[in-house]
């Protein structure tokens, strides 16, 4: 079966050299390649948190993930842990014990979380919008422009959406309000500032699956009745 080989390339690990490792995992599986059948699929992904631990880089299917990957583990990783599903336990992270944990959901860092709106940062490429297809992205948007925008308001409400500021304001009721105004032409804006010193939140998604950030505007435009919507990000 072919494999995939999931390269984290946020901030994080951009900054402890994942490109670096990109290129060379692309080129020990290109070696491989010459002598067989397409072995693996390379995709840079955006950030999956526990940066101090990057690069990081996922197996799948077999779902095995290494930490502080160097472009000089690359050959190994590709002879060893894709053709031979072996094992390198020297990048495997280490739990409280010891022990050598397999996959991103062993991991105790991981273990409790449980993603929403990052689901699908870490196992998809950003700038391919057909991994985002792939993933079920743009189907509210088509379930939007099949009803009325009163009926997209009530579902926003009944779901208990709030904003993800300090203040987590009921994002049905702020749609509401917007769409009862009369004043045109209406805007919907992104605050993507990243006004929180260090929190990188905005960011992370914005990185790391931007078309859902675009889906979710678009369907707010539908239901306020605006015409036009802008990301604001802080440079």
């Amino acid at each position: 079966m072919k494999k995939q080989i999931l390269i984290c390339c946020g901030t994080g690990c951009r900054a402890n050299g994942s490109m670096k490792t990109a290129e060379a995992l692309n080129t020990a599986v290109k070696k491989q390649n010459g002598h067989a059948e397409v072995i693996a699929d390379i995709k840079t992904t955006g950030c999956n948190g526990f940066c101090e631990n990057g690069p990081i880089v996922k197996i799948m299917p077999d779902n095995l993930v290494y930490y502080k990957v160097r472009p000089e583990d690359a050959d190994e990783i590709v002879e060893k842990s894709v053709l031979m599903e072996e094992e390198i336990r020297r990048l495997m992270y280490k739990d409280d014990s010891g022990k050598p944990v397999r996959s991103q959901e062993e991991n105790p860092f991981y273990a409790h979380q449980h993603k929403t709106a990052l689901r699908d940062i870490g196992r998809i490429d950003p700038e391919s919008i057909d991994d985002y297809l792939e993933a079920g992205g743009y189907e509210a948007l088509k379930k939007a422009v099949s009803v009325s925008p009163e009926e997209i308001i009530d579902e926003v409400e009944k779901s208990g959406l709030r904003g993800r500021g300090g203040a987590g304001f009921p994002a049905g009721r702020k749609w509401r309000t917007a769409r009862g105004y009369d004043n045109n032409p209406k805007y919907v804006a992104c605050n993507g500032d990243e006004g929180d010193p260090g929190a990188f939140m905005d960011r992370s998604i914005l990185e790391g699956d931007p078309h859902s950030v675009i889906e979710g505007l678009a369907i707010a435009a539908i239901a306020v009745g605006a015409e036009e919507g802008f990301f604001l990000h802080q440079r």
